[in-house]
């Protein structure tokens, strides 16, 4: 009976030795690749929730009548929330729609979605989008305090993340800032 004691609390003693050691060696991260470069251009850029890059405000009040509208000319900027939408298949698991108007027509569009879908992660909702979108696979971007996800068409980007509130976010947009991103990617791949 001993004998038995001692093998038992020597095996214990092995297997604890060895699931510290498998605790102590951190995994190992596998980053990978973004898709093919998209080459789309403005006119091919995806409409969302009836909403395009380049529409004008009156054709966005027809979609969207409550949306509050600034009348500012050349930055506005219109939210709609769930109540306020019209077309009942553009609130599915909406909970805010925020457009941004430059000279009149839409400029970006922000989709902040509800947290009724949880989503493993941010990369598995970038996922998502760029196969429903039919886009490249969007490449990581890192930034202080977490990581979003995006796709630059040259002419427009599209980005996606999860705000602080375990949202996920897609952003459309055609801002300057946001497409030098693709100075940036040509940062990460320079090889002297």
């Amino acid at each position: 009976m001993k004998l038995y004691f001692l093998i038992l609390i020597s095996v214990f003693f092995m297997l604890e030795t060895t699931a510290q050691t498998v605790r102590s060696t951190p995994p190992k991260i596998i980053e990978k690749p973004s898709g093919a470069p998209c080459s789309l251009k403005l006119s091919a850029a995806p409409m969302l929730r009836g909403l395009s890059l380049d529409m004008e405000k009156i054709q966005v009040r027809r979609e969207y009548p409550a949306m509050i509208i600034s009348n500012h000319p050349v930055i506005s900027s219109g939210i709609a929330l769930n109540n306020q939408i019209s077309n009942p298949k553009h609130q599915e698991g909406i909970e805010r729609v925020t457009v941004m108007f430059r000279n009149e027509k839409v400029f970006s569009i922000l989709l902040t979605y509800s947290y009724l879908i949880r989503w493993g992660s941010a990369e598995e909702f970038a996922d998502k989008v760029s196969e429903s979108l039919n886009l490249p696979k969007a490449a990581p971007r890192k930034v202080l305090g977490g990581a979003y996800y995006s796709v630059n068409c040259g002419d427009f980007l599209v980005r996606t993340g999860i705000n602080s509130e375990k949202q996920p976010t897609l952003l459309l947009t055609k801002d300057p800032d946001e497409l030098n991103e693709s100075n940036q990617q040509k940062k990460e791949l320079f090889k002297p």
